[in-house]
């Protein structure tokens, strides 16, 4: 669509719609301004007669500014010609035609009104619009505006859940909360859908869907022994994996008992399913070959269509359980449409999103004509900045009001910059927009960049549809700059950075090596060196004046926040100041968590729950090791809850404010905080929570607790909304390097960018399960699960990628001397790197080399605009130390010594836990939670709930109580509630883990009825026995994978040297008939508790290892206190009680025994004690 180049001064005023693109950088501000310039005096307009719409409250205070700015410049170019500032006006006025002082009566009248004019966001204006024609438009006159109807949303779905869900049987309630199983889940799963966006599936029966459901299930009943049997007699074939083969008995069962009683435990509903055997067959056995052409999904298909499988009642009740799913939350849909209206309507409340909707309705309905007429009374023009981020409802108004053909609409945006569809806004508004408009124009000159740069990012837009949609094309720009106003000194404007290859076959990098860690850590490295020479010796060129590049100077462009953060803690790391956006509100920063943590630890003073969860914060400084201890040390622990308690009586007395200074104080907090590398900004932050906290709870009269719900709900406001509450600026913050999102970075510029992650593409819709929203006849719906979820999920992706070369296309305009630009070939095995940067590139069907001609010839074709940089793949990036920042100052700036010496030590207090996670850096130093076996869900095994907090329990009352009174059964209400309190576990039904415990001591031990627990004296008892050991030299960990690679319970250690001390404590060492043995209470839940189910736990969780190195410790102890020692006839052996499982009238069952070969025993020893 051609496209005429619109010129401030001279391009007529036209009636009717007018759509002028404003491509980044070529003063969309400036254009608007002269714009109301010109129709003050050209069109004799009042300034009150002119609407001004932008999107943002900043940007409407900006646009007044600059609007009085020009309208005083014009008068004062008029009055003194000669001393113009500004050529352009000093140019328009002297082509006028116009007596001076008529253009000046007109200038006057408009700089008298100007704080009159009409500057507003969307909301002001619809909200004015409503407000001041109530008649005409039908509202209320003193209607309240709510920011934030999170809470109304809550009590709706509340509401729902009561009536829809909680009053039907156990097992319609288990089918219909298995995804989303509480209220707030289920609201979340919907949220996101706008409250006029049509959705699919429209189908709201709950009751039909679940009578569909109960004819798929008595389907799936008749047909699961048959299915059984013909997988069972197919699995020694050995096609399906060993996974699947083990579990399978389990799943049966699971789905057998619960066919036969629906209140059993509900099973995965698609876990018999055609799709689910697919998956379940080892893909290494269906290959492509010679012989087998077939491809590997056609292989799996025909074997199993060749058994005979018939997954067809079980793919029905998927779907069933699928639909289901769908229309629950269609259901809840529609009942927030129904409802919450009606809930604002009562409490005459109106959202932001209500202030649109309603004015839109109120131009089409009753009085729709004579709110239109009393409109276009007040205004004869109307300029809509920021046009491309609109939604329908939005054009809708614009259109009805001032779309008449004897009124001025002027629509002013860049489609090219459209990036907020989270928020809303609507492209596919600004196309219909495109449609109707009468004239288009651009603005042609780019004012910010460098001359190259310009002719850079010109280039890079040059492929056909470089948008994707046919309606966005791109026009080129010229420079309006010169190349002495500014440039970065030595190098060219757009550099490209390539990651070379990687070093294994396939050339390319893997998404599972590069999609967080790998690349993105050399990239990372990558720009923080670059950052570090640049600061070192980079100069800028500006108006023949040089002066050192300053971090202030540089701006980082990532996707996420959690990217910022890396970055920011990377450039610190190497002596590089760096600042996070300072658009974040607030509550989004981690501050408010921690606030957030500690008010919750004071309001629950008592709570020792509460109480840790504050602790973990870094107000009080306590490391992993600090908390284990002092969650050890009974008086130390109530010295913090004696303290808390006073906090929560200060709070109650004196106010919010008053306890927070108190405990900051008593604390030391500040003190503490003030050695972090960002103590400025977390102090401040507190602080400023501190007061706005106070002022809610001032302002609203909230209580304690109505307090800490306004600080939660303000939380997750941040996360959708920066809001008003903006982290206060520092006076730091100028020097140093900004790390912003692409997305807060729009409107911005800087003299340098990094765009270090636009290789990436998110795989969120990929991989989604339950909302795809995209356009289908111009207008977005919302899928829930239909039928259609998986044609719709295609056209999200594809315009989820035209969002993204938008994005690209901001990310590379916010410099004005310099960007970099870096790509890695990060893609799947079978699928390219389907990224913005890979369509605008055209890299799909390119190999590395390919990729690399394409970006070397740019710097090839076009040196004074590309340069084409490789980055090494099996190096990090040096890092050059950054210059010191330039103050001035009177004084010489203190110095302290600089560390020289590397205080990181290869000695290391290792454990148990420490070996076994010997390939991983961040292994405990020291013993972890004697219940850290199976981190499960808190769901109910047995009756007694799974998790570490159980497993401590019962090795705490398994410690303490002795075993002969557990087994009498003596009431243990007291220490076990006190247990119970201190590990944070709640239990239903207590008896039953006094129950358990007199089972674990009173169960014999082997299957020949030998020894109980019960059995032992306390004084033949070692429980919880400590022990350190010196390891003299480094142990490399092969020595002890190839001595114990036999173990049936052991897994081979990853590659690593110990060296320092080994640590740990044996649950119980005990004497009987002679013999020693030693044990350890295992609290993991299993199926059953048959040996090849033990063995495969013992394995599982390498507890192989563990009883080795026990074993070691127990026999070198016996030989130091026994004279007469000898293996064979004092060591009794191992036993792990795994005590779930453990039955009186079954000896030996759940316990896992061995005795060591003496032989390895011998050469184990060895390893650690080499002397003898």
């Amino acid at each position: 669509m051609a496209h005429e180049a619109f010129d401030a001064i001279a391009t007529p005023l036209n009636t009717g719609i007018n759509l002028l693109e404003a491509s980044a950088g070529t003063g969309k501000t400036y254009t608007i301004a002269m714009l109301v310039l010109r129709f003050v005096v050209e069109r004799e307009l009042d300034i009150k007669q002119l609407l001004v719409v932008t999107f943002t409250k900043a940007a409407t205070e900006e646009l007044k500014e600059r609007i009085r700015a020009r309208l005083a410049e014009a008068r004062q170019a008029l009055l003194n010609p000669t001393a113009a500032a500004d050529s352009t006006i000093a140019a328009w006025l002297a082509g006028l035609g116009l007596a001076p002082d008529i253009v000046r009566q007109r200038l006057d009248a408009a700089l008298l009104d100007i704080d009159q004019a009409a500057i507003f966001t969307i909301h002001g204006f619809c909200q004015r619009a409503l407000a001041e024609h109530a008649l005409a438009s039908g509202q209320l006159f003193d209607c309240e505006l709510s920011g934030d109807i999170a809470e109304l949303q809550q009590q709706c779905a509340d509401d729902f859940w009561r009536r829809r869900v909680a009053d039907r049987p156990a097992w319609q309630i288990a089918v219909l909360t298995r995804a989303f199983p509480t209220p707030d889940s289920l609201l979340a799963s919907v949220v996101r859908v706008g409250g006029q966006q049509a959705f699919q599936p429209a189908d709201t029966d709950l009751d039909r869907q679940l009578a569909e459901l109960d004819n798929a299930i008595a389907a799936a009943s008749s047909g699961l022994a048959t299915l059984a049997a013909t997988l069972q007699t197919a699995f020694p074939e050995g096609l399906f994996s060993a996974s699947f083969v083990r579990d399978f008995p389990a799943r049966f069962e699971a789905w057998k008992t619960w066919l036969a009683d629906r209140a059993a435990e509900l099973p995965s509903l698609d876990g018999l399913t055609r799709e689910a055997l697919l998956s379940g067959l080892n893909g290494v056995k269906f290959k492509t070959s010679k012989a087998k052409p077939q491809t590997p999904a056609e292989q799996k298909q025909a074997y199993l269509d060749g058994l005979g499988v018939d997954t067809t009642a079980f793919d029905g009740l998927a779907a069933a359980a699928g639909q289901l799913q769908a229309g629950l939350r269609a259901a809840l849909l529609a009942d927030l449409r129904a409802t919450l209206d009606g809930l604002l309507q009562q409490r005459n409340l109106m959202s932001f999103d209500d202030l649109i909707v309603r004015l839109a309705g109120a131009l089409t309905g009753a009085n729709g004509e004579l709110l239109i007429a009393e409109l276009r009374r007040r205004f004869a023009a109307a300029l809509i900045d920021e046009f491309q981020d609109t939604d329908l409802h939005q054009w809708q108004i614009f259109s009805t009001l001032f779309g008449a053909p004897d009124l001025y609409l002027y629509l002013i945006g860049d489609p090219k910059q459209a990036i907020y569809k989270f928020r809303g806004a609507d492209i596919f508004s600004y196309f219909a927009a495109q449609r109707q408009a009468a004239q288009h124009y651009t603005l042609s000159h780019n004012w910010r960049s460098h001359p190259d740069l310009v002719g850079a990012v010109n280039r890079l837009f040059q492929r056909p549809r470089p948008f994707l949609f046919e309606q966005l094309d791109f026009h080129p720009v010229q420079a309006g700059r010169g190349s002495a106003d500014g440039k970065l000194a030595d190098g060219a404007p757009l550099v490209l950075w390539q990651l070379d290859k990687h070093s294994d076959k396939q050339a390319h990098w893997t998404a599972r090596q590069g999609s967080s860690s790998e690349v993105a850590e050399r990239l990372r490295a990558a720009t923080v060196a670059e950052i570090g020479r640049l600061l070192a010796d980079g100069t800028i060129v500006e108006n023949n004046q040089t002066r050192p590049l300053a971090a202030g100077d540089i701006a980082v462009l990532v996707r996420s926040n959690r990217a910022a953060a890396d970055y920011q803690t990377a450039l610190q790391s190497a002596g590089i100041a760096a600042v996070l956006n300072s658009k974040q509100s607030v509550f989004a920063s981690e501050q408010a968590l921690e606030l957030h943590a500690v008010l919750q630890a004071v309001a629950q003073a008592g709570q020792l729950e509460a109480l840790k969860s504050a602790l973990t914060v870094s107000w009080f400084g306590l490391t992993g090791q600090a908390l284990y201890r002092l969650l050890q040390d009974e008086a130390a622990l109530d010295g913090w809850m004696n303290r808390f308690q006073d906090y929560l009586q200060c709070w109650q007395r004196h106010g919010l404010l008053a306890m927070l200074q108190q405990l900051l104080r008593r604390e030391g907090v500040e003190t503490r905080l003030s050695g972090q590398i960002q103590a400025e900004r977390a102090l401040t932050n507190i602080h400023h929570l501190a007061e706005r906290l106070q002022q809610a709870a001032l302002d609203e009269h909230l209580a304690l607790h109505k307090t800490l719900d306004w600080l939660r709900r303000a939380i997750l406001q941040a996360e959708r909304d920066s809001g008003d509450d903006r982290q206060l600026r520092l006076e730091s913050d100028a020097d140093a390097v900004k790390i912003v999102t692409t997305h807060s970075a729009k409107g911005l510029e800087y003299p340098v960018v990094f765009c270090p992650d636009l290789w990436r593409r998110s795989d969120r819709l990929k991989n989604e399960r339950w909302l795809v929203q995209c356009h289908e006849d111009g207008a977005m719906i919302a899928d829930l699960g239909s039928a259609e979820f998986e044609r719709r999920r295609e056209l999200a992706l594809r315009e989820e990628l035209a969002e993204d070369l938008r994005l690209f296309y901001v990310a590379v305009t916010r410099a004005k001397y310099r960007c970099y630009l870096f790509w890695a070939d990060v893609r799947g095995k079978e699928r390219p790197n389907e990224s913005a940067m890979a369509y605008l590139f055209e890299f799909a069907d390119l190999d590395f080399a390919g990729q690399r001609q394409v970006l070397a010839g740019l710097a090839q074709a076009e040196p004074a605009s590309f340069e084409h940089r490789l980055l090494a793949s099996d190096a990090g990036a040096t890092l050059i130390p950054a210059a010191k920042p330039q103050r001035p100052s009177a004084v010489a700036a203190l110095e302290y010594r600089r560390q020289t010496r590397d205080l990181r030590s290869l000695w290391q207090m290792s454990s148990y836990t420490a070996l076994a996670e010997s390939g991983h850096d961040t292994a405990p130093e020291l013993p972890a939670d004697k219940a850290a076996e199976p981190a499960d869900a808190y769901v109910e095994a047995g009756g007694l709930p799974k998790g570490a907090a159980t497993g401590n329990v019962v090795h705490s009352l398994l410690e303490t109580l002795s075993f002969q009174a557990l087994a009498a059964g003596t009431d243990l209400g007291r220490p076990r509630d006190m247990a119970c309190l201190r590990h944070g576990l709640h239990l239903t039904q207590p008896e039953l883990l006094d129950q358990l415990l007199a089972a674990t001591v009173s169960t014999p031990l082997a299957a020949n009825g030998e020894f109980r627990l019960a059995d032992l004296p306390a004084e033949r008892c070692i429980k919880e026995m400590p022990f350190y050991l010196s390891l003299a030299y480094p142990i490399d960990t092969g020595r002890i994978n190839r001595l114990l690679a036999g173990c049936p319970t052991y897994q081979a250690l990853a590659p690593k040297r110990l060296n320092g001390y080994l640590t740990g404590f044996i649950d119980l060492v005990c004497e009987h008939g002679g013999q020693y043995f030693l044990m350890d209470y295992k609290t993991n839940s299993l199926a059953d508790y048959g040996h090849d189910s033990l063995t495969l736990a013992m394995r599982e969780h390498n507890y192989g290892l563990q009883y080795w190195l026990y074993s070691v410790v127990l026999d070198r102890y016996l030989r130091l206190r026994l004279p007469d020692y000898d293996y064979q006839r004092h060591f009794g052996g191992i036993k792990y009680l795994f005590v779930r499982g453990m039955r009186p009238d079954q000896p030996g069952h759940a316990v896992y025994a061995d005795r060591p070969d003496r032989e390895t025993l011998n050469g184990l020893a060895a390893i650690f004690f080499p002397a003898g």
